[in-house]
């Protein structure tokens, strides 16, 4: 089986950290990753071939996700 987990792309393209809280910046003023999905896919991985975008750092818009999506063919 095949999973995809996906950090969405925000509306206005800004950076927002979605770990704990919503918001643009940590305190230093950088991104984290997004854990909660690479704690999930860590969990899945002996069941299914989990695949993480991230479209925070990567810049990836929707039409670029939904090409990886069609790539991938998740079940």
């Amino acid at each position: 089986m095949k999973v995809i987990l996906i950090n969405p792309p925000t509306p206005k393209k800004e950076t927002w950290v979605r770990e704990g809280r919503c918001q643009q910046f940590d305190i230093w003023g950088a991104p984290f990753p997004p854990l909660s999905l690479a704690y999930v896919a860590g969990q899945i991985k002996n069941i299914a071939e989990p695949l993480i975008i991230d479209s925070g750092p990567t810049k990836l818009n929707l039409g670029a996700i939904l090409k990886i999506i069609k790539e991938f063919s998740p079940q």
